[in-house]
């Protein structure tokens, strides 16, 4: 139970040090819960399927013209630094920004979305 309501979340464990996939659904406090597990399962079908990074060459780039993950903490700047996670893999700031500079010149748009909505769906 949150203040809000009732959140389910799942969360890719990896090891003590990396993060991986995070889903998260929230419902009213009087939802039908096997409803909620359903959405919960349904987002995450979602957000598996939809990669949004590629290897080209040994290295890892931009799939297509739009990028959603989540931003964590990064312990070796104090949260001063965002780290990412994209396709469930953790992305430092600044190799996020080498990804970007294939788009130099660019605009861009900047979308930050609480963590129980589906931002895959946002971004289809």
């Amino acid at each position: 139970m949150v203040p809000s309501g009732l959140a389910i979340e799942a969360c890719e464990i990896k090891d003590d040090k990396h993060r991986g996939y995070e889903f998260s659904v929230l419902g009213d406090f009087d939802c039908n819960q096997a409803d909620l597990i359903l959405d919960l399962y349904e987002k995450m079908k979602r957000g598996l399927s939809k990669k949004y990074l590629k290897k080209h060459r040994g290295q890892t780039g931009v799939k297509a013209m739009n990028v959603a993950g989540k931003i964590e903490w990064d312990d070796n700047y104090d949260g001063q630094i965002p780290m990412l996670v994209i396709d469930g893999r953790e992305v430092t700031w600044a190799e996020f920004g080498k990804m970007l500079m294939t788009f130099e010149g660019w605009q861009f748009k900047l979308d930050i979305i609480d963590r129980a909505e589906d931002l895959r769906k946002k971004h289809e």
